[in-house]
């Protein structure tokens, strides 16, 4: 923080456009971030941080490991004090998993691009639903087969040596 108030950039790299827009309690919160990073002795300049602004302090952690963000949500705003700037919608969608370069991406905004990224569910989710459609056609051919069988039972089954 400068004189009268107002708020200086901790570096000339910094996006001063996207810090005149940023609400009072996000530029706090950039300020609890960087102290806290540096009881850790980290310098928030050099180390590829990324602080999650847009949730309140006893909501988000200060992720101490470099090159980690927290969870992307929709509407969410991560600040990277070593770029000077937020997380892109197009940067987002790659934290997620999702390959941003191979979707026919129109004229999506940012803010779409964000709640996109901010919507995906974690690759271990997809693939357990779909292992579950892949064996729901056996079960249900088992099932007809035998009426009284059941997951447990073959479980306890398979455990049993049988």
């Amino acid at each position: 923080w400068g004189g009268r108030g107002q708020a200086s950039l901790a570096s000339h790299t910094w996006w001063s456009e996207l810090v005149s827009v940023l609400s009072q309690r996000q530029l706090d919160m950039i300020d609890c971030f960087g102290v806290k990073a540096a009881e850790l002795g980290l310098d928030p300049l050099h180390h590829s941080l990324w602080w999650n602004i847009s949730q309140n302090v006893g909501r988000t952690e200060n992720i101490p490991l470099p090159g980690i963000t927290g969870c992307i949500t929709p509407g969410g705003e991560h600040f990277g004090p070593h770029k000077g700037r937020s997380i892109l919608g197009y940067e987002k969608l790659l934290l997620s998993g999702i390959p941003a370069d191979k979707l026919l991406l129109g004229t999506e905004s940012e803010v779409q691009l964000s709640d996109l990224a901010g919507n995906a569910m974690v690759m271990p989710v997809v693939s357990a639903a779909i292992l579950a459609v892949l064996c729901l056609p056996a079960y249900a051919r088992k099932l007809a087969e035998d009426a009284k069988f059941s997951l447990a039972s073959l479980a306890s089954h398979e455990a049993g040596g049988g």
